[in-house]
């Protein structure tokens, strides 16, 4: 059976939240700027709070095949437990202020969800990913304009030779652009080529570059050779894949990396570094493997506790936001559970992403469906494992970039609405007056 089976009825449109949910995906991109100080309490929270009253008094009934609600549901359901864990956890933390990047992380996990697997409609959600890309595109503009001094340089990279973008630090800004790349090679190969496609794809290698985050650039480059090589093969293009993938993955050792030179120097001597030396990139690792280390003995001193919510921790004197890696984080502050549900939440992620690309790949898309939505639905099949394995190095789900996380798996979940859903109207309509 198809898993682009079932719907309900259409939702209802609503202006006010139409307009709120917009200015929630601005300031996504903008968490360094709106934030108060060096924490993640920002503009952002009052606009949850608004939409999560439209989730109380909007009625909604959207577009969603079966599966589609299954995950939804065992998702939402995973993270509500989660949070309730979080607050039993409360009662044991040292920094009850720290408590607060946990709940904002998955809190709003709950909210965007809701919001757009429930009110949002298929054209908010387009117009959402359209001004997105807009935002995206300023933000470029303005690092660029900075890299030549046009604006003041540390505006964007804060005395640095990596691009902050409008985020807290370039891994974070990284982990984002590795996500923007995998739909703007989506656009460009499923969608019809405009301008803007190209823009976007130039625009998200150059503030790749720049950011010289070398984990998501890895990811970048990985994520985009193998949505190409899922592009010719699910088409069955045997012979140009055979001919065009060795052709890309000459263009980018010739041409990547000496752009990577030009623009990110210190960048390439310490991807260099991490394959020949034992310099910044090693210190790098083994930092991390110390920081992983320290998070397992925290699990094992505290199993079904672990520190508490949203704790830092502290290494060799060195204070640390989060452990690097979200699964050893999730066990360092809240135990064996916290893992135990993060993990089944990750798993659900994959699975639904796995079977949304193979449908699509096994000839449930039909001609009428090509185009912009299906280059939605495949970039975020490949954005939000793009996310998930940024998470292995970094950030650990945070809450200034794990809001793109819940976007990206709210659009997914809507895939039917998004690829079918006007065709569906059109038949609904048509039993009607029949």
């Amino acid at each position: 059976m198809s898993p682009f089976n079932q719907y309900t009825n259409i939702y209802t449109n609503n202006k006010a939240f139409e307009w709120c949910f917009y200015t929630l995906v601005v300031l996504a991109w903008l968490p360094g700027v709106t934030n108060v100080g060096n924490t993640d309490l920002g503009l952002s929270i009052f606009v949850l709070v608004i939409l999560s009253v439209f989730l109380i008094v909007t009625n909604y009934r959207v577009l969603q095949d079966s599966i589609s609600r299954y995950y939804s549901r065992q998702i939402i359901i995973l993270l509500g437990i989660l949070l309730l864990i979080g607050v039993l956890g409360i009662f044991q933390v040292e920094d009850y202020f720290r408590s607060g990047r946990f709940f904002l992380s998955y809190g709003q996990g709950v909210v965007v969800l809701l919001c757009v697997t429930r009110v949002a409609s298929a054209q908010t959600i387009i117009k959402a990913f359209k001004l997105s890309g807009f935002v995206f595109l300023c933000t470029v503009i303005i690092g660029l304009m900075g890299l030549i001094e046009m604006v003041p340089r540390d505006f964007v990279y804060h005395g640095t030779d990596r691009l902050y973008g409008f985020f807290k630090n370039p891994n974070q800004h990284g982990m984002i652009l590795s996500m923007t790349l995998c739909y703007s090679v989506a656009l460009l190969l499923y969608a019809k080529t405009t301008v803007v496609h190209i823009l976007l794809f130039i625009g998200c290698v150059l503030a790749l570059l720049l950011a010289g985050s070398k984990t998501n650039l890895a990811i970048s480059i990985i994520l985009s050779l193998l949505l190409f090589a899922y592009f010719m093969l699910s088409r069955r293009r045997y012979f140009g894949f055979l001919f065009l993938f060795p052709l890309i993955l000459v263009i980018i050792i010739f041409l990547g990396l000496p752009l990577l030179d030009y623009l990110n120097p210190r960048a390439l001597a310490i991807l260099y570094d991490f394959f020949g030396g034992e310099g910044l990139a090693r210190n790098s690792v083994y930092q991390r493997s110390f920081l992983w280390l320290h998070s397992y003995e925290v699990l094992s001193e505290n199993p079904f506790s672990g520190q508490g919510p949203g704790q830092r921790i502290v290494v060799f004197d060195q204070d640390h936001s989060h452990s690097h890696n979200v699964l050893l984080d999730s066990a360092r502050t809240l135990g064996v559970p916290g893992l135990i549900l993060i993990t089944c939440i990750i798993l659900l992620v994959i699975i639904l992403c796995i079977q949304t690309l193979l449908a699509i790949a096994s000839g449930v898309q039909i001609q009428i469906a090509e185009g912009f939505p299906k280059a939605m639905i495949v970039g975020s099949a490949f954005a939000a494992v793009s996310y998930i394995l940024s998470n292995q190095m970094s950030d650990s789900f945070g809450p200034s970039t794990s809001i793109f996380f819940w976007m990206v798996l709210g659009v997914l979940l809507r895939r039917h609405d998004l690829m079918f859903g006007r065709f569906e109207e059109s038949r609904i309509l048509t039993q009607e007056l029949n």
